[in-house]
This record gives structure tokens, sequence and C-alpha cells, in this order.
């Protein structure tokens, strides 16, 4: 029996809410705090992208599981569940929430955010981009505040909550910002990272792309990223000694002397 191939064939075929590529959506906002504004650029006109990964659809389908028990368990516990991935508008933008809950006296929009077990470690607070996002369904749905609960999806680390004050001011300007990224020519290409490690008598340099690079299925296809196949890997590319630029690897200089203005 082809048990893989069927898998592979079937999990892309699972149902899944309608998502319309060439509108803006309020999971968008977070594109001007610490996305990536070319690969929505590209997003919204139609740029050719690699098909989703059996693993990424994977991921995406145990994360929605998550968030339907994730739900249960609020109601179940005493809030009360007012509404659940219902859709909402803002300003031309679309979306659709998680969860509103009230306590009795305040309406709250939560949503839910799946991590990485060894990233959950490192959350002491919500990232700009998810506080972007569930500010734009509490304004959309006119509810008295945010909260944004990370789940570990490994299931060791549990759950962390943060509360968050609605700001509409806030989400109306990262609306506008979305609005000239969608009208405006096509962004330029996210820069390399220079990431500078301190030892005893000079600094270890590495380059990197941004995170949003490794993550981008646009990638490869219709984006050349941050850096060149051939240069994603983490070497040193050199060291900074009393004040000066040693390089390492050549193959790196030109980049890294460019991001270091010398």
């Amino acid at each position: 029996m082809k048990i893989y191939e069927a898998i592979e064939s079937g999990i892309p075929l699972l149902k899944s809410h309608e998502w319309e590529q060439d509108r803006l959506h309020i999971s968008d906002l977070g594109v001007p705090c610490d996305g990536c504004p070319r690969q929505l650029w590209l997003r919204l006109h139609g740029a050719k992208e690699r098909p989703l990964r059996l693993g990424e659809l994977l991921m995406f389908d145990a994360g929605q599981r998550i968030h339907d028990r994730m739900v249960q368990a609020l109601e179940l516990g005493g809030l009360q569940v007012i509404d659940s991935e219902k859709p909402v508008s803002l300003d031309g933008l679309t979306g659709r929430y998680d969860v509103k809950l009230c306590d009795g006296s305040r309406t709250i929009i939560a949503d839910f955010k799946t991590v990485r077990g060894a990233a959950f470690q490192y959350l002491v607070e919500p990232k700009p981009s998810n506080i972007a996002q569930v500010l734009g369904y509490t304004t959309a749905e006119d509810a008295d505040g945010a909260a944004i609960i990370y789940i570990d999806r490994e299931g060791q680390n549990g759950v962390r909550v943060f509360e968050i004050d609605r700001n509409d001011e806030e989400v109306y300007a990262n609306v506008a910002k979305l609005k000239e990224i969608a009208s405006g020519e096509m962004p330029p290409i996210l820069k390399p990272i220079l990431e500078q490690v301190e030892r005893k008598q000079f600094i270890t340099i590495y380059l990197k792309q941004p995170w949003n690079c490794d993550y981008c299925r646009y990638q490869d296809v219709s984006c050349d990223g941050a850096l060149p196949p051939d240069l994603r890997g983490k070497e040193i590319a050199g060291r900074v000694k009393d004040g000066k630029y040693e390089p390492e690897n050549d193959k790196y200089t030109a980049i890294v002397e460019g991001l270091l203005n010398v």
C-alpha cells in the first residue's frame, strides 16, 4: 500500500479556512513590526512560491487542534467564551480571530501562538508582530483588551499568557503602512544580519539571514533572499580586532564590509 503517498496527497486537501492571497489581512499587521514587506508585496501580486512541505502542513494542522482544545479549556476553566474563529473586518482588512472571552466585566480577544520548545524558554515578552495582530482583532471587534497565549507545541513548557492594552492609534498606523506597501513598488530584500560574538581579544563575526528568509516560500523562487544559497551556512566570516575587520572567509568579505561600512 502506498501509505506515505496517500498522506502526502491527502494532507493538502484537509478542510481549512479560506484565505485569499491577494488581499490584506489583519494578520498582516505584524509586517511593519518585524516582518518582510517584500514578502507581503510578492504575495499580494501573485508571485510564484514553493508548495508547502508536508512537515509544514502537519504543523499547521497540529496547531489548529491545539487551538480548539485551548478554547475548550478556557470555557471549562470558568471563562465565558463569547465566540471563536469569527470573521471580522477592519478598514478593508479581513481576518478571523481565535477566541473572544468575557470575565463578567471585560471582553478580551485572545490569540493563540504555538512555538517550539527550544524557543519557548526565551519567551520573556510577546513578539511585536503578534501584538500588532491581536490588537487589530481587538479594534475590529471593539473589545476591551487583548491577550496572547503562547503554547509550547512540544508539550514540555506549557503555556505563557501576556495581556495587552487596546491601542487603536497603533493599529491604524500599521494599517496605513500596510496599504502603502501594497500600493507601492516592490520593497527591497532584507539585509543580512551580522552576528558579533565577543571573545577575549577580538570579536568573531558571523553572517546570517533574517529568520523571515529562512521560512519564506518565495526565497529562491521569486526572491533571491538576503544571502545566496552558498552563504547561508553558519560559518565564521571574520573577526574584528583593534577596530579593524580581518576576513576569515573571502566569500563573505564584500557583504560584511558593506554592513560594517569599512
